[in-house]
């Protein structure tokens, strides 16, 4: 049985308590249901890194700070993209991925995929803010 990690689940804490606080608009939907995650990683036969799988067990969609930040339900651009997409970080066009073939890796790629920075935790998604 998975669990939600308490790392991730008190920074979606702190993440909606400081949206309110400063005022800025952000919308959480409810949690994704842990059947429709196994189902996607079976259908895709692809694993969701484990912080990312804990996040859409919190909301399935989430618009953080005013649209700062938008992270939802994995998308596959094409089967052979190596890259499924999970998120936008709107403002600077970029996208936010995760790696078929590195199970625990997310990167931020710019529009063009050229320009990539991997990130060593989740948390950095929210760094700039």
């Amino acid at each position: 049985m998975f669990r939600i990690s308490k790392v991730v689940k008190d920074f979606y804490d702190d993440i909606k308590l400081l949206s309110s606080y400063l005022g800025k608009s952000s919308d959480f939907s409810d949690p994704c249901a842990i059947e429709k995650i196994k189902k996607w990683e079976k259908d895709n036969n692809i694993t969701i890194p484990k912080m990312y799988k804990s996040w859409l067990l919190l909301s399935e969609y989430a618009y953080v700070y005013g649209g700062y930040c938008e992270l939802y339900f994995p998308e596959l651009e094409s089967i052979e993209n190596d890259d499924v997409l999970i998120g936008n970080i709107i403002g600077d066009g970029d996208h936010l991925y995760f790696s078929k073939k590195q199970e625990n890796s997310l990167a931020f790629m710019a529009k063009n995929k050229k320009d990539m920075m991997v990130l060593m935790s989740f948390y950095q998604i929210f760094l700039d803010i």
